[in-house]
């Protein structure tokens, strides 16, 4: 299949700090059994990391940004850890 650009307009253009977390996420299935919340915890972390991965985000930022409660949030971060798609240090995250 030939693979041209729809629209030059919204062709998107990867930035230096983008990961390879995300080609993971979806070619390892590696994010499939976690929940929406967790799914949208590492959208966000991998959208603001810088090149190695890190974000500063304060937990209560993160709660208002996501709309989630602390303790979702939390769940959250710990199901993405446990699954080895990130690492928490306060006051850092890293995907």
């Amino acid at each position: 299949m030939d693979k041209r650009p729809i629209g030059f307009s919204t062709l998107r253009k990867v930035p230096t700090q983008c990961s390879g977390l995300e080609q993971r996420l979806v070619r390892e299935r590696s994010i499939d059994p976690l929940s929406h919340h967790a799914w949208a915890l590492a959208l966000f972390l991998v959208t603001v990391a810088d090149a190695p991965g890190r974000s500063d985000d304060a937990d209560p930022s993160l709660c208002q940004r996501l709309s989630l409660p602390c303790p979702e949030l939390h769940e959250a971060r710990q199901a993405l850890m446990t699954r080895g798609l990130g690492a928490s240090q306060r006051p850092l995250s890293q995907v």
